[in-house]
């Protein structure tokens, strides 16, 4: 450890900078990891409500049987099954979602109990300095500093939301050109595969996930905003084929509205990451300007 008193008071403010950022990573974390267990939960009973109709199909249950009277066993099974891969795919996404959370919540928790005294040290590091200004000055900077990490966190979600919302987008123009090629007449279980039904349900999934990400970076940094994506889960989509009062065009008209509504939000978000980089240039010219009023007072 350095024993230049103006190095040290400069090795304490660093400090002091990491323990405010990690304080706000601590809550937000927090935070996120009770909600993301409530919806695993919701998501497990899902899966047992999901499997237990597939069970029910597959089995020489009641409904098993009249679903065999009307002759359509075969495609209400594979329906169920879809719907329940979803909902397994869905649990397993969350699993490894709250694992990587309850990781990143730990590492920093053990870091912010290494750093509890930061505070402290920097007040008395400046005391022997004998420049009580640096306080004030040393403490506006260090909240400058988290802002810049946090508007960061933020852009890299938006972006993360950005690519996200291409897939699905991707996956609904595949099942749009499937459409156009009468695809709802074929058989159902190739017409799953033709138009990447599936596919679209995750990219969805995931693209939710990312824009709920987005939406709890503004949270932190006080941009209040929720937003939902267009509803296109999985059983949006089998509707399609099953709706037996929907006409191809009915169906592709769907889709295309679909389509507008994710690409709005797309629009959204690529907006939302220049504004964060616009604001993020900000906090850089007023960093600039503190560190060197900090640094004045350091010298003095």
């Amino acid at each position: 450890m350095t024993t230049d008193p103006s190095a040290l008071v400069r090795e304490r403010w660093q400090q002091v900078c990491r323990l405010e950022y990690l304080t706000r990573r601590q809550v937000a974390l927090t935070a996120k990891t009770s909600a993301t267990e409530r919806e695993l939960t919701e998501l497990e009973r899902d899966l047992v409500a999901e499997n237990r109709d597939v069970e029910r199909l597959q089995g020489a249950s009641w409904a098993g049987l009249m679903a065999m009277l009307a002759g359509d066993k075969n495609e209400r099974l594979a329906r169920e099954r879809l719907e329940a891969e979803a909902v397994r795919q869905r649990v397993l996404g969350q699993r490894a979602r709250l694992a990587g959370l309850r990781d990143e919540l730990k590492r920093v928790s053990d870091e912010l109990r290494s750093r509890q005294n930061a505070r402290a040290e920097y007040e008395e590091a400046i005391r022997k300095v004998d420049r009580p200004e640096l306080a004030d000055v040393g403490f506006r900077l260090a909240t400058v500093e988290a802002d810049l990490w946090e508007y960061e966190e933020a852009r890299q979600a938006a972006q993360a939301a950005e690519r996200a919302l291409m897939a699905v987008l991707q996956c609904l123009r595949d099942i749009g050109n499937a459409s156009s090629r009468n695809v709802w007449r074929l058989p159902f279980a190739q017409a799953i595969r033709e138009a990447r039904v599936g596919q679209a349900d995750q990219a969805a999934w995931y693209a939710s996930l990312a824009l709920e990400d987005v939406s709890d970076q503004l949270n932190d940094i006080g941009v209040e905003t929720r937003f939902e994506l267009p509803p296109a889960d999985l059983r949006w989509f089998i509707e399609l084929y099953f709706d037996e009062e929907l006409t191809a065009q009915e169906r592709h008209e769907r889709i295309h509205q679909t389509y507008l509504q994710v690409e709005a939000i797309l629009r959204w978000a690529v907006g939302m990451g220049e504004h964060l980089s616009s604001r993020r240039r900000v906090l850089l010219s007023n960093r600039t300007r503190l560190a060197g009023h900090w640094e004045a007072a350091l010298s003095a």
